[in-house]
């Protein structure tokens, strides 16, 4: 069974256009205009605009299942400030809507950047090494003799062990290092986390899973970002985007602003702006105009 398992490691590789102005002189209702063929080490795209009515739409060119990976935009028109998309195989355009004024003479900034997963086969004797490292820790979970700290949240106490703690977060490290009443206590009492998603941190932290991500990301999330631990961040962040949907997006969002988490943020409105309708139609947008700050933000893109 071992022997058909593979592990691989992915990281991105990232090759970057400088940044192009695109001067437009005669643009006007229905003209089509056409980039010149953008070349990089590891792709080609190009880029089409149209003006139908009041919107603009820049269209790219762009080969995903060919060269895999997606484009990220970072473009600025009509003196508007710098705004960033990702061009991939399920969205391949930027539309500027309802413009409220349009000249037939400006220019268009692009910096275009190909973001290529490249994967290497791990070595078998490094996976089994980290495997062994892992049960060694899982072993600890929860195994109050050798610990030397106990976090208590609401009725539950759990037994833990700084230094993992604090191999995993530099919050519980500065806690634990730096003169904090933490450092000389062997009990803690935390009042910002609920007994669930304390068990679920400390369950990833010990063991490195999670069980039912998809329906405590929302909550957990916050905690991993207090926390600074930024791979279960990453993780909750995936299982936000992965299960994105018309009755979540709005949600999504208030914690992408309360989070300070623009690439998450970005995702949303662009969800949004293609699904205009749930503007209209959503019990979420009528509890979100609570938030005046993301009713700005959700205008301001859709006016480009």
């Amino acid at each position: 069974m071992e022997g058909n398992t593979y592990y691989i490691e992915t990281t991105f590789m990232k090759y970057e256009n400088p940044q192009f102005l695109w001067p437009v002189q005669q643009f006007h209702s229905n003209t089509i205009l056409m980039s010149p063929v953008f070349l990089l080490p590891s792709c080609t795209y190009t880029a089409t605009m149209e003006h139908t009515g009041r919107n603009l739409t820049l269209q790219f060119d762009f080969d995903e299942k060919q060269y895999g990976g997606y484009l990220n935009v970072v473009y600025s028109l009509l003196d508007c400030c710098q705004k960033t998309q990702i061009i991939n195989g399920t969205n391949k355009s930027i539309i500027y809507q309802n413009l409220s004024s349009f000249y037939s003479k400006f220019d268009l900034s692009l910096k275009v950047t190909h973001m290529l997963p490249v994967t290497k086969q791990l070595p078998n004797f490094k996976i089994k090494h980290i495997r062994e490292i892992m049960r060694h820790i899982s072993s600890l979970h929860f195994n109050s003799e050798l610990s030397d700290l106990t976090i208590c949240v609401e009725d539950s106490v759990y037994p833990v062990h700084k230094c993992i703690l604090g191999a995993h977060s530099p919050v519980f490290e500065n806690m634990f290092t730096f003169g904090m009443k933490e450092q000389k206590e062997d009990r803690v009492y935390i009042t910002d986390l609920t007994k669930g998603t304390c068990t679920s941190m400390l369950s990833y932290i010990y063991t490195n899973r999670l069980e039912d991500l998809d329906n405590i990301a929302s909550e957990l999330i916050f905690i991993a970002d207090m926390y600074n631990i930024l791979d279960l961040v990453k993780l909750c962040k995936g299982a936000l985007i992965k299960q994105m949907n018309e009755e979540n997006v709005f949600d999504t969002l208030v914690i992408a602003d309360k989070l300070h988490m623009h690439d998450l943020e970005l995702l949303c409105l662009q969800y949004i702006a293609h699904n205009k309708t749930i503007i209209h139609s959503s019990k979420e947008y009528e509890d979100i105009k609570k938030y005046p700050n993301i009713v700005a933000k959700i205008l301001d893109y859709f006016m480009g």
